[in-house]
């Protein structure tokens, strides 16, 4: 089973918030950011870090709600677009989580700067891949070990996750942070299932890729 099915449970399980007027509850995301959401999580697919975790790593937690933030946003702007109040959805995690407002803007500016970073080693590592299934074609890349570079690009990855989380707890202090975490403990986390371990790794076929 892919990776990929760990964060689409958790943003499906909260699908019907976008049909409700107002702002969201605790932890609901709209069904129109699932599909999103698991475009997000498919960047991640392939993270072996990802694969032989069980439990679901922190920085694993923190990448996924950092999306979230980004997918609440997205809706905030839908709904504004639509002449609608999109307030209340841009603020629910800072607000959730017991954040003041300066504190909230410090956490979406990490969120985003932290996306951007995986999303270019999401790159590297898809072309790494890319490559690798081109060069062995016709299912004969399952039949070879990985690429030799991609567990220094997998922990290079989790160190940039590892970094932003750092980051955040220097920027917010202490108390703010625990505030954070105490929530994504209480609210978030639990919604995130034991991983599945996926053997062999990184051998998946790609999207749009052949066999």
């Amino acid at each position: 089973m892919r990776v990929l099915t760990v964060a689409a449970l958790f943003f499906a399980m909260s699908a019907a918030a976008l049909g409700q007027a107002g702002e969201p509850r605790t932890s609901q995301v709209p069904a129109s950011q699932v599909e999103h959401s698991q475009t997000a999580a498919g960047e991640v697919q392939n993270d072996q870090a990802l694969a032989d975790a069980q439990p679901v790593p922190d920085h694993i937690i923190y990448l996924l709600y950092f999306r979230h933030l980004a997918n609440l946003d997205q809706v905030a702007a839908q709904r504004e677009a639509e002449g609608k109040e999109g307030r209340g959805w841009r603020s629910h995690e800072q607000r959730a989580a017991g954040l003041s407002e300066e504190e909230g803007n410090i956490l979406k500016q990490v969120a985003y700067d932290c996306i951007q970073a995986v999303t270019e080693a999401d790159r590297k590592i898809q072309n790494v891949i890319t490559n690798f299934h081109a060069q062995h074609p016709q299912g004969e890349y399952n039949r070879v070990p990985p690429p030799p570079e991609l567990p220094q690009l997998e922990k290079e990855k989790t160190q940039i996750i590892n970094a932003h989380i750092e980051q955040l707890k220097s920027l917010l202090g202490e108390d703010a942070f625990n505030k954070l975490a105490a929530h994504l403990n209480r609210d978030f986390k639990t919604s995130v299932k034991r991983l599945p371990v996926q053997s062999p790794p990184l051998r998946a076929k790609i999207p749009g890729g052949g066999r």
